[in-house]
C-alpha cells in the first residue's frame, strides 16, 4: 500500500529525500556555524591586537615617564653639582672662567655651563658668556 500523503513516491525515495534535505540543512547550518565561528574569530583577534596595541602605548607611555623622572632627578643633581662647580671657580679671573664654561659646554651641556654661569653671580661673566655663545651661533656645536 502506498502513502497517501504523497501519492507517486514511494517510501524509499520519501526517505531519500528527506535524508537530502537533512544534509542540505546540516551543511547549511554547518555554513552559518562556521561563519559565525570566522565573525568570532575575526572580532576576537582584532580585541587581541587592539589589546596589544593598548599595551604596547602603555610601555611606551611608561618608559617616557621614566626617563622623564630620570631627568628630573639628574637635573636636581646637575643644579647641586652647578653650584658646586660655580663655588670652585669664582675666584679664577674672567677669561679663566669663561674658558672653563666653554670646556664644560663642550663636555657637558650649554644648559649646564650657563647654569653655573648663573650661579657665579656675576653678571659681567654672564653676559660674555652669552655673547660667545651666540657668536657664529657657537652654541648650536655644543651639546644641549
Amino acid at each position: 500500500m502506498k502513502n497517501s500523503t504523497m501519492p507517486n513516491q514511494e517510501p524509499n525515495a520519501i526517505e531519500r529525500k528527506a535524508g537530502q534535505i537533512k544534509k542540505t540543512s546540516e551543511s547549511f547550518e554547518e555554513r552559518i556555524g562556521e561563519k559565525a565561528l570566522e565573525e568570532l574569530y575575526a572580532e576576537k583577534k582584532e580585541a587581541l591586537e587592539k589589546r596589544e596595541l593598548l599595551l604596547e602605548k602603555e610601555k611606551l607611555v611608561r618608559e617616557k615617564l621614566k626617563e622623564e623622572v630620570m631627568k628630573i632627578r639628574l637635573s636636581f643633581k646637575l643644579k647641586e653639582e652647578a653650584k658646586l662647580k660655580a663655588k670652585q671657580i669664582k675666584n679664577l679671573d674672567t677669561k679663566e672662567r669663561l674658558r672653563y664654561l666653554l670646556v664644560l659646554a663642550e663636555k657637558q651641556g650649554v644648559a649646564f655651563a650657563v647654569k653655573i654661569a648663573r650661579n657665579m653671580k656675576d653678571a659681567y661673566a654672564l653676559d660674555l658668556f652669552h655673547d660667545i655663545l651666540a657668536r657664529d651661533n657657537l652654541y648650536k656645536k655644543f651639546p644641549k
